[in-house]
């Protein structure tokens, strides 16, 4: 008798996101245990940072490209440390310690596979738009080319960066693996996510939008005022920050049942 082929289980993206943003908000006191230390840092370093931005017409100082650095290592295994301490919390019900300043054990390789996954999509990315380029100076290069349409190529990006996006969010279901010592490749993640991509690309995007939403609206309420006043730019980085953080927690928690989903046994020791 033939074999019947399993079908891919369906993945419940908007019960899960608002199981994130439950999850989030239950545990408020957990929220700030992971954060509590690295929120000031990273805010303090995002406002020196911002100090350092050079003015229209001024070339870029020594100090402006070390914050830059400083910035993005800090800011990584900030990111690293709260996300392995909530993904633990979340698939093992560990509770986080009070002073959450791990920067060694699962944290760097949590780092490292996500800044993987990002760069690796974005590097796919990056060559197609220089393909796209290319093929869209050609009517320039080559005489009697039809000639490429400004909107054709913005369609064409924008379709690029969806799929882009769509491999991202598939890969990032092996994070949480990773934080509870339990490592899934990026192959064996693109696996059993098959059939649920624009499922798991919806979710993110849904858990994702309110922090953006918050975020560009106090950008446009203060724009105007925020390159004149320095305590209205701190006051405008320090609302950035806070929403982008929260709006990464939610994310963490989205991820960490999104591999639950998908791992049912994720939550054993």
């Amino acid at each position: 008798m033939p074999t019947s082929i399993p079908q891919p289980k369906t993945f419940p993206a908007s019960a899960t996101v608002n199981q994130a943003f439950q999850l989030t908000v239950a545990n408020w006191r957990n929220v700030v245990k992971i954060a509590w230390v690295w929120f000031p840092l990273t805010s303090a370093l995002l406002i020196a940072h911002g100090m350092n931005i050079p003015t229209e017409g001024e070339p870029p100082r020594g100090a402006f490209f070390l914050s830059t650095l400083l910035v993005s290592a800090v800011g990584a295994f900030a990111f690293g440390s709260m996300a392995v301490a909530w993904h633990r919390l979340i698939l093992l019900g560990e509770q986080p310690p009070w002073i959450n300043v791990k920067i060694g054990g699962e944290v760097p390789r949590y780092v490292g596979r996500a800044l993987l996954a990002s760069f690796g999509a974005a590097g796919v990315l990056m060559v197609c738009v220089v393909l796209l380029t290319l093929l869209t100076s050609m009517p320039q290069v080559i005489p009697g080319s039809p000639p490429t349409s400004q909107g054709a190529f913005q369609l064409i990006y924008v379709i690029m960066f969806l799929f882009m996006m769509l491999v991202v969010a598939r890969l990032f279901v092996a994070l949480p693996g990773t934080a509870v010592g339990r490592p899934m490749s990026f192959r064996r993640a693109w696996e059993v996510t098959r059939g649920n991509a624009w499922r798991l690309f919806g979710g993110t995007i849904l858990v994702s939008a309110p922090g953006y939403i918050f975020g560009l609206l106090a950008n446009l309420i203060v724009a105007e005022w925020a390159h004149e006043a320095t305590a209205s730019r701190l006051l405008l980085l320090a609302f950035l920050q806070c929403v982008g953080f929260l709006a990464a927690v939610a994310w963490m928690s989205y991820i960490s049942l999104s591999y639950r989903f998908f791992v049912p046994d994720a939550s054993a020791n």
